[in-house]
């Protein structure tokens, strides 16, 4: 069962893969529709430095929200974030395309079982619909992967070397495929590797009078999200809201088929480097990464394939069980392949059913978006607050400045007549000191106070 080209993928899905796509695309519209909070603050951060670049250069090239992250939301964020959410399902589609594609080019026996695996893979449905740079990312890598296959070498590096201008930690992969290219003597392919990362250097210096690589040779930013163990990410594999402890377990039995297909063990290779980075970074205490498991979000595509192999792997030998019984006469009628199939994937399909629901408005969420409506019913001045959560200016709502994750200035050099936003996860980090605030209440008083002091508004009188 192979394919030459994406096109015959596309034109000739069968009826299973129709139903994987349709039941995948309305599952995913319900949640983004239905979750009015989201499990990250990042996302409020990437959708707000799109939505105001629109109007402020600076924020395209801020290097937190990414570049072309930032523009690859530009236009849908002019939407409001339910803009930015259905585009986001509309590269999840893309990711699921490209999977059963790549399926088909490494010749897997039910490569028609590939997008239901990854849309009911719990985190790819959990987080797929979000404005996240993991899922630009995701897309990248998987087109990167099926490009190569179909032996596009040079289209394949180009797309690879967009993937750090997308997320940091992408410059280790283009570096990954440029080596490989090296060894198999593709010069011209090999230099697109760099192409794209090079020509953003430039623009950024000539917009921003500085060397955005510079920021490489900064390994340790802050010790504020700590380090952990080499086996962090690989335990959170088997979480309920990741890949999940079905998928995982049928992973393992396709170890076997993985080694005997070398096209499928290299996208391993590729997706274990991504893997095995994030594991270092994190056990050292790298480049800020805290360890957050939707950070492997862009390995779904490799636990899709990996769990056909291991379905294919346990139906192949069902299958040799039930010719062996029937050699010996004995009565097989409730063991066969298609059954023990069936039944694991709808047990995979009802784990990510149960585990996966919308994301409501926290508590955090509910105090900013409160003190936000308080704000509004008084018509206080944009120019006179000043908050450090990304939520007020999701709710405001208030264009973000181009440097959103700065420290604030001083408080006392704040003009009488300001507004001061303190939230409990935030404002101490970043200059707005609840002590200082309480220390001279003749000069900061607290006029609002939400969800038992989770944000409170503070006044500065003189």
């Amino acid at each position: 069962m192979r394919s030459s080209s994406l096109k015959t993928a596309l034109r000739g899905p069968n009826f299973f893969v129709f139903c994987s796509f349709l039941c995948g695309i309305i599952g995913m519209a319900y949640l983004g529709l239905h979750s009015s909070g989201m499990p990250i603050h990042d996302e409020a951060g990437h959708y707000l430095i799109s939505r105001d670049g629109w109007h402020d250069h600076h924020l395209i090239f801020n290097t937190w929200g990414r570049t072309l992250n930032t523009l690859i939301y530009l236009v849908p964020a002019q939407f409001g974030l339910g803009g930015a959410r259905l585009f986001s399902l509309l590269m999840a589609v893309a990711i699921a395309l490209l999977t059963y594609a790549t399926a088909q080019e490494l010749s897997l026996k039910y490569a028609f079982l590939v997008p239901f695996f990854l849309w009911f893979q719990p985190w790819f449905a959990d987080l797929s619909y979000m404005c996240i740079t993991e899922v630009p990312f995701s897309l990248a890598m998987i087109a990167g992967v099926y490009l190569h296959l179909t032996k596009r070498s040079t289209v394949a590096a180009t797309v690879i070397g967009l993937l750090p201008l997308i997320r940091h930690e992408g410059v280790a992969l283009a570096g990954l495929y440029f080596l490989f290219l090296i060894n198999r003597r593709r010069w011209m392919s090999a230099v697109m590797c760099f192409v794209p990362l090079g020509l953003y250097n430039v623009a950024y210096f000539v917009f921003e009078k500085a060397w955005p690589f510079l920021m490489f040779f900064d390994s340790k930013p802050t010790e504020f999200y700590g380090s952990g163990t080499w086996y962090h990410f690989f335990i959170r594999l088997f979480h309920p809201r990741t890949v999940g402890i079905p998928m995982m377990c049928l992973t393992f039995f396709s170890l076997g088929p993985i080694r005997r297909n070398s096209k499928l063990l290299m996208v391993v290779l590729w997706y274990g480097s991504y893997f095995a980075l994030h594991t270092v970074i994190y056990r050292f205490g790298l480049f800020a990464s805290g360890g957050a498991k939707f950070f492997l979000l862009p390995m779904a595509p490799l636990f899709a394939l990996a769990t056909v192999c291991g379905i294919t792997f346990i139906g192949d030998r069902v299958e040799n069980i039930k010719t062996a019984m029937c050699a010996h006469g004995r009565i097989t009628a409730l063991l066969s392949r298609n059954a023990v199939m069936v039944a694991l994937c709808a047990g995979c399909a009802l784990f990510a059913v149960l585990t996966v629901r919308p994301y409501a408005l926290n508590k955090e969420g509910v105090a900013l978006q409160h003190a936000a409506q308080w704000l509004q019913r008084r018509s206080v001045p944009m120019d006179k607050i000043i908050s450090t959560h990304v939520y007020f200016y999701l709710f405001y709502p208030k264009k973000v400045p181009a440097k959103i994750l700065r420290v604030q200035p001083p408080l006392e050099t704040m003009r009488p007549g300001t507004y001061v936003i303190w939230d409990s996860h935030y404002a101490n980090r970043r200059g707005l000191d609840s002590e200082r605030l309480l220390r001279d209440p003749t000069t900061w008083s607290p006029v609002a106070s939400f969800e038992n002091g989770t944000a409170v508004v503070y006044h500065k009188i003189r």
